[in-house]
């Protein structure tokens, strides 16, 4: 049980993480404008940390 705390909570802690730097990659592109793909790294980042957090989430529930 410990273990599967303590994954949970480093996946938590990586989907912050990701959220983070998603964030930072489509403001760094809006402010900039050099090219769209910024935007796309970005959401794609946002994407992975969404999936993270719902994991970490329905295993919680699962228990």
């Amino acid at each position: 049980m410990v273990d599967e705390d303590r994954r949970n909570q480093l996946l938590k802690q990586s989907a912050i993480k990701n959220a983070y730097w998603g964030v930072g990659l489509i403001v760094i592109e809006w402010i900039i404008d050099f090219t769209d793909l910024l935007y796309v790294v970005g959401v794609v980042m946002l994407c992975i940390a969404a999936n993270d957090w719902l994991t970490t989430l329905i295993k919680k529930k699962k228990e």
